[in-house]
């Protein structure tokens, strides 16, 4: 029977040492995912996460305007989408077979990115072209807007367009937008008052305005899109969705072999309890001694234990309770626990602890406790309740970890581990509460390891420099963008101090501030100067902000920056561009007028003078249409460089306002000979020829200037008096200075009324042609008559043409005006060939503006098919000096007249500076020699000579010549001998009107 009892016991033995053995092998084969696939997935994530941040990068230089990268921008996106493509194959396995469309979703989210980045391209590209035309355009516009009333007005509107369209480039907001496109409609209201050139110019500024402004916001919407219109399926979300996935295998896995190892730990509990059962009771008793006395010793080491009643009222401690809390053990039992609380948590952070382990759950976290000494400690704790049989807690259990100390922890852990099956055999519930805390432990671990390396991620693919020091300044850490922008390497660095990459062009009163900000445990912001490896100097914008550890002492210093250089440079360049002319690089209208009230402010109290120096070049016009505008752009910068060296006093003020007109300020001076010793040094400078490629430029200037406190007390009206000044030097020979007087400004302001007052004069029918006859020398008859237009002023009575013809011709009116003379006379001349009259020629004066304008040419065929006239009766003439502004242009015109059938004549011959060669290409057929070389032929023996070498020189080119101003008899014989085809002078009649021509027709005849 003993021998039937012990064979069963051993075979019971045997049956769960095979079970047992099966169940391990099972525990050891149960494995996790596949964890090369796993790796493979967060090294490919890795990759989309690196790719995808710059493509964010490049995108933000462009919000910050840092310049404009395409190429970059496309090729990140396509490596972006050819890596999202590699990455979704891994998708495949059945687990993850789910997040397919969620990754498809996300491949078209990145094509959407792809095709935005090309419109932001596209309207990256029209902005800026309109951006460079404006400038030039407004500065081509500004030029002719002198002529019109509202024309100072219409520039600062335009200057102040361009400046915030400019500032609109860097800030770019819906306000700003709105502000602009308000401006535009306001300039939009002068296009009426324009002439059709600068009406169209106008037009197109105002385009490239709204182009420019509505293609920047528009990129700023793009961005706006691409950074607004996340999807939930983004690339975070995957992965986050993946390692749900992840840690839910990992759960699943782990709980099968706790399963496990519970069942194992309970059969060899088994196996041991009865094999120990065919042991003696003593030897029974002694082992059972000793392995308790072994597993408290092992438990006390291992960690620190305490008890608790429901009330908090401590029943046990361990020693390492005691030696950690400073308190003994009789100093601890009895005592609620509250007697080591620090007061370092909230009363929330108690309330929820206690709730969690009244509900029978189990509380894991991080507390502060409080030493008997008063000094604070951190401990680790997971509170265990023990349930009654009526499912009360009637006592808790906690076990605790100094953190302190967790790498020893973890060693008395693992040695635990290796003990597991003694201890479990005789103190299960012990050691699995031991367990359970440490499997908390291991997973908060991973957890925080899991953080660690996603901040470890994102400092070391910062696109910002962060460097980490400690409180002396020694360098303690750089990330791989700092090697990227200062090309220091990492052990280049370390252990030095920060004021090694000092420039030493940052103020010590910086340093001191920042300092005194960082070491008071504050965060400051600002802009240090620092250098890079090889020399260069760079502006950083960065943050330094104090690190504090537990104690609340300052322990390092984190510095984040960014490379401010090129963004410091564009703004300064902005500023430049807003203040200064874009050609010359002098200063604009807008820096002149602040510049010069801030300079009568100063005079205003030092008593002293101002001058203002109103410059214009003569002949630029000319000049740029013969050479081109890199010609007359090349003069103009040759000038602002001729004036700057003469100006070179600090208050000296050199400005370019428009076109060729430059102003100049002169402060701080007692005695006006000054001003006029600089203006005689202007004139002389810019007098000299200018040199372009390998052509010489002839130009002088036209300086006006005026004084403050006599002329004017503010700079409209200082401005304006030297620009009265100048126009009265360009009205009295040119190359000259003049300081103005009350007479110029009555004269300017007789000028402008007869430049308003000639509007109506058509309308109000106060124009009248008068004829003055010629007379053919071989028959001494009447052969012809010129046209000349007089006008009969209602207040000011006769205004000479001397006096309002330039005038017109300055405001483009001389186009109306001229096409009203040519329908007056040719319907006249129509009349004398119905009345008999049909040998009378018809000449009439041209303006080359009018001969310029763009229908004139057929505005004659018009009027002479109107009236049914011979063209051949018709005689246009053209001043010797308007012909030779621009000959090649004036010869082609000139041969579309004649095409007509018309006669052509140059007027005043021998006063111009006509070439020769020239001369015999003009398709003319009369020379009318002025009268200042007939006036006095008969005692001025040049003047005979002049006249006698332009008659041979006429008729040998085939031109017949007309003598204009013959008064007397002696003049007349004197072309008669010399063969003179035609006369016209007061010897045979003044100019008279239309109601006693044909008497007077009628009286020479007879």
């Amino acid at each position: 029977m003993n021998r039937f009892h012990s064979f069963k016991k051993l075979a019971s033995l045997g049956i769960s040492i095979v079970i047992f053995m099966t169940l391990l092998v099972f525990y050891f084969k149960s494995e996790l995912l596949d964890s090369k696939q796993h790796a493979n997935i967060l090294f490919q994530q890795k990759k989309l996460l690196k790719l995808d941040n710059q493509l964010n990068l490049e995108l933000m230089s462009i919000v910050h305007k840092k310049g404009f990268n395409y190429d970059n921008l496309l090729d990140l996106s396509k490596a972006l989408q050819a890596e999202s493509i590699h990455y979704k194959k891994f998708f495949s396995n059945q687990l993850l077979i789910k997040l397919t469309d969620k990754f498809d979703r996300y491949l078209d989210f990145i094509s959407k990115k792809m095709a935005l980045i090309d419109e932001i391209k596209s309207h990256h590209s029209v902005s800026v072209n309109s951006l460079i035309y404006l400038p030039i355009a407004i500065t081509n516009l500004q030029a002719g807007l002198i002529k019109y009333e509202n024309h100072e007005l219409i520039n600062k509107q335009l200057e102040s367009l361009l400046k915030q369209i400019i500032q609109f480039q860097v800030d770019t907001d819906e306000q700003s937008f709105n502000t602009i496109n308000e401006q535009i409609e306001n300039i939009k209201d002068y296009l009426p008052e324009l002439s059709d050139d600068d009406k169209e110019l106008l037009g197109l500024i105002i385009r490239h305005s709204d182009i420019s402004v509505t293609y920047q916001k528009e990129i700023i919407d793009d961005l706006n899109i691409i950074y607004t219109d996340q999807i939930s399926d983004s690339l975070d979300s995957i992965l986050n969705n993946y390692l749900t996935i992840y840690n839910e295998k990992i759960k699943e896995s782990e709980f099968n072999r706790f399963t496990l190892l519970i069942v194992s730990a309970f059969l060899t509990i088994w196996v041991l309890f009865s094999f120990f059962r065919l042991q003696s009771t003593s030897s029974k008793l002694s082992q059972s001694v000793n392995e308790l006395n072994f597993q408290k010793f092992a438990l006390d080491e291992h960690a620190i234990v305490s008890s608790t009643n429901v009330k908090g009222n401590i029943i046990y401690v361990n020693d390492k309770f005691c030696e950690l809390s400073g308190y003994s053990y009789a100093e601890l039992l009895g005592q609620n626990h509250r007697m080591i609380k620090s007061d370092a948590h909230s009363p929330e952070f108690y309330k929820h602890l206690w709730k969690t382990i009244a509900s029978g759950k189990v509380w894991h976290g991080e507390v502060k406790n409080k030493t008997k000494e008063g000094s604070y400690y951190w401990v680790e704790a997971t509170i265990v309740p023990f349930m009654n049989h009526k499912n009360k807690p009637e006592r808790y259990v906690s076990i605790r970890t100094d953190i302190s100390k967790r790498k020893k922890a973890e060693a008395e852990v693992l040695k635990a581990k290796d003990n597991l099956e003694l201890i479990v055999a005789k103190r299960t519930e012990e050691l699995r509460d031991t367990i359970i805390e440490l499997e908390s432990e291991v997973v908060e671990r991973k957890l925080a390891q899991a953080e660690l390396s996603k901040l470890s991620v994102a400092v070391e693919q910062s696109p910002t420099v962060i460097i980490i020091t400690d409180t002396d300044a020694n360098i303690q850490y750089v990330n791989p963008t700092f090697t990227k922008i200062t090309g220091w390497e990492f052990n280049e660095v370390i252990g030095k101090k920060a004021n090694c990459l000092s420039s030493g062009l940052t103020t010590d009163l910086t340093y001191q501030e920042m300092w005194k900000t960082i070491n008071s445990g504050k965060v400051w912001n600002g802009e240090l100067y620092n250098r890079k490896k090889n020399g260069e100097q760079y502006l950083q914008s960065i943050t330094i902000s104090p690190i504090r550890d537990k104690k609340n002492n300052i322990i390092h210093f984190l510095s984040n920056s960014e490379d401010i250089t090129l963004r410091k440079e564009y703004e300064d360049k902005v500023h430049h561009m807003a203040h200064h002319d874009a050609l010359t690089g002098l200063f604009n209208r807008f820096s002149l007028e602040n510049r010069l009230d801030q300079a009568i402010s100063l005079s205003m109290r030092s008593d002293k003078k101002i001058a203002v120096g109103f410059i214009d070049m003569d002949r630029f016009k000319q000049i740029n249409d013969t050479l081109g505008h890199k010609a007359g752009d090349e003069l103009l910068i040759q000038v602002s460089k001729r004036l700057k060296a003469i100006c070179q006093r600090k208050s000296d003020i050199v400005a370019r306002i428009g076109g060729d007109e430059f102003v100049i300020v002169l402060t701080d001076f007692d005695n006006t000979s000054f001003a006029a010793l600089t203006a005689k040094a202007i004139v002389q400078s810019l007098s000299i020829p200018y040199q372009y490629e390998t052509k010489q430029m002839s130009s002088t200037p036209s300086v006006g200037i005026s004084l403050y406190p006599m002329d004017g007390d503010t700079p409209e009206a200082l401005l304006k008096n030297a620009d009265t000044a100048m126009y009265y030097v360009k009205e009295n020979g040119k190359a000259n200075y003049h300081f103005f007087t009350e007479e110029m400004n009555k004269e300017l302001e007789e000028r402008i009324t007869i430049e308003n007052d000639l509007k109506d004069a058509i309308k109000l029918n106060q124009f009248e042609v008068y004829y003055q006859p010629q007379i053919c020398i071989n028959s001494m008859q009447i052969c012809g008559v010129e046209a000349l237009i007089r006008w009969h002023h209602p207040r000011l009575g006769f205004v000479s043409p001397d006096k309002f013809i330039p005038i017109a011709e300055a405001s483009k009116q001389i186009i109306d005006i001229g096409f009203w003379v040519i329908q007056q006379t040719f319907k006249q001349l129509a009349i004398w060939q119905k009345s008999g009259n049909k040998s009378i020629r018809l000449a009439v004066n041209l303006s080359p503006v009018q001969l310029n304008s763009k229908n004139f040419i057929e505005q004659v065929k018009q009027e002479i098919n109107a009236n049914q006239l011979d063209p051949g009766l018709i005689e246009l003439e053209i001043t010797e000096t308007a012909a030779m502004v621009n000959p090649e242009e004036s010869i082609e015109k000139l041969k579309l007249l004649k095409s007509i059938g018309v006669e052509l004549a140059i007027d005043d011959f021998g006063t111009g500076y006509s070439s020769l060669a020239y001369l015999n290409k003009f398709p003319v057929d009369v020379l009318k020699l002025d009268r200042s070389f007939v006036n006095d032929l008969e005692s001025n023996d040049s003047n005979a000579k002049i006249c006698t070498a332009t008659l041979g020189l006429a008729h040998s080119l085939g031109f017949k010549v007309i003598a204009e101003g013959v008064e007397t008899k002696e003049q007349e014989q004197f072309f008669t001998e010399h063969s003179c085809d035609m006369l016209q002078g007061y010897l045979y009649s003044r100019p008279l009107p239309i109601t006693e021509i044909d008497a007077f027709f009628v009286q020479f005849k007879a």
